[in-house]
């Protein structure tokens, strides 16, 4: 890229975060400084934040730069609250509006598998109401079963979960990377058969999430994360019992 056009492109970053500073610093006078949740659609279910920076001109800028309230955003996939299934999409939390309007900016030339990434330009209340709850229920589904069952037959749990965006999203990661689905293990196959079918792992605990229409979807949670991406890997695509046997990572 030549010194011209390389000027020209952080000049036009810099205008647009600039821009951006302003309307955050008028949010700051009032003194609104509530986090932002925007929608991000992909069928890609394997993305990270790494992905998404990576496409933002603004990495051109260096370390300053990077440190800009556009990039201060965490990523939950939005799952099906129940099932804990990928509904093609990633919810993007900001700490303010202000951050939210820095992204679209800087995202308005960037690509992600060769389409534009864009953001929903608004977030139903029912998508964050999904998400806030496969937050609650995935947290309880990694500490047990009954947890679990109880949560999903309570009455009124919608209204008792918190906002989304209130929620500590690192700690629901964490809870993600020591879980995965398995698709069509045996009928015979409980959460205790499993660990001890393959003790080596370190297997939590694991149940039934849905049984019908010759398939069965298992939800397994681990100790160690490493275990879980390792049970991922090893068990992927393997055959047991006549079927073949499908492992997603949350």
């Amino acid at each position: 890229m030549s010194a011209g056009r390389t000027k020209v492109l952080v000049e036009e970053v810099l205008r647009r975060l600039k821009t951006v500073e302003t309307a955050s610093t008028r949010q700051k006078d009032t003194g609104k400084r509530e986090p932002a949740v925007a929608v991000y659609r992909s069928f890609n279910p394997a993305l990270g934040k790494k992905d998404i920076v990576g496409a933002l001109p603004i990495l051109q800028l260096g370390e300053e730069a990077q440190k800009h309230e556009a990039l201060a955003f965490h990523v939950m996939k939005l799952r099906d609250p129940r099932f804990f299934t990928f509904r093609d999409s990633y919810l993007l939390r900001f700490p303010t509006e202000a951050g939210v309007a820095a992204f679209r900016r800087l995202a308005r030339d960037a690509w992600v598998d060769d389409v534009q990434l864009r953001l929903e330009a608004s977030v139903s209340p029912r998508t964050l109401e999904a998400g806030a709850l496969y937050a609650e229920l995935v947290q309880r589904a990694y500490e047990s079963e009954a947890g679990y069952r109880s949560a999903v037959a309570a009455e009124g749990l919608r209204r008792t979960v918190p906002p989304l965006h209130t929620l500590d999203w690192a700690k629901v990661r964490a809870v993600e990377e020591r879980s995965v689905l398995v698709w069509d293990v045996p009928e015979w196959c409980d959460g205790k058969r499993l660990a001890q079918e393959f003790w080596w792992y370190s297997i939590k605990n694991g149940f039934q999430l849905y049984s019908g229409q010759g398939r069965r979807l298992m939800y397994v949670a681990f100790g160690d994360p490493a275990d879980a991406m390792r049970f991922k890997r090893n068990l992927h695509g393997s055959h047991w019992c006549g079927k073949q046997i499908l492992v997603e990572k949350l």
